[in-house]
């Protein structure tokens, strides 16, 4: 919680110094990096790789309480403010926080398999909604399909636990692309067709 909050005031999303008494200007007066310059120097992607690598590694030992700890001092609203306002060179970095994020199993029970079999065999799956809520809300300010779903559903994120949900996604990436490349199509006229979400 204390180095989420941390990463808050070195991304600038709050000001001042935290704790103890001390008064904004004593604050303010520090020799640390905050906001922009602070990013530029890769600050950003280091304090934040630390922070998901801590988690991460918890996750695969199925220890979910630092990862709980995470989501209690708004780490993925954190991550999510510094993708989107990082520059373009470490934004690949960021992203990948976020995906690594999502193939935490929040899952406390051991089961089976080792950690190191379970890292091998599961470790592109997204087991962490939250963290791919995050990816989605990034893809849908950027990817136009997604701006205009998410247009439609009133700006409500999709319930990705919910097949039913998947399925409608799926369904209406087709129809906007095909509607798309006929606005684009240069064709008089092209036959329509109706796309089944089977």
């Amino acid at each position: 919680v204390h180095m989420t909050d941390d990463v808050k005031e070195l991304v600038g999303m709050v000001s001042g110094s935290r704790g103890g008494g001390s008064d904004s200007k004593a604050g303010s007066n520090n020799l640390c990096l905050f906001g922009e310059v602070a990013e530029r120097e890769g600050m950003w992607v280091c304090a934040l790789s630390t922070i998901v690598s801590i988690v991460a590694n918890s996750c695969r030992f199925h220890t979910v309480e630092l990862l709980n700890d995470f989501d209690a001092a708004g780490g993925y609203y954190v991550l999510s403010y510094a993708i989107v306002h990082s520059m373009r060179e470490n934004m690949p970095k960021m992203l990948e926080l976020a995906v690594k994020l999502s193939c935490c199993s929040t899952d406390p029970s051991p089961g089976s398999q080792s950690p190191a079999q379970s890292a091998d065999n599961n470790a592109l799956l997204i087991k962490n909604v939250s963290a791919f809520v995050v990816l989605y809300d990034l893809a849908s300010r950027s990817i136009p399909f997604l701006a205009d779903y998410t247009e439609r559903l009133e700006g409500k994120t999709p319930d990705f636990n919910s097949v039913r949900y998947i399925k409608a996604a799926a369904k209406d990436s087709v129809q906007t692309s095909v509607s798309r490349d006929l606005e684009s199509s240069t064709a008089a006229a092209l036959p329509s067709f109706e796309i089944s979400s089977e």
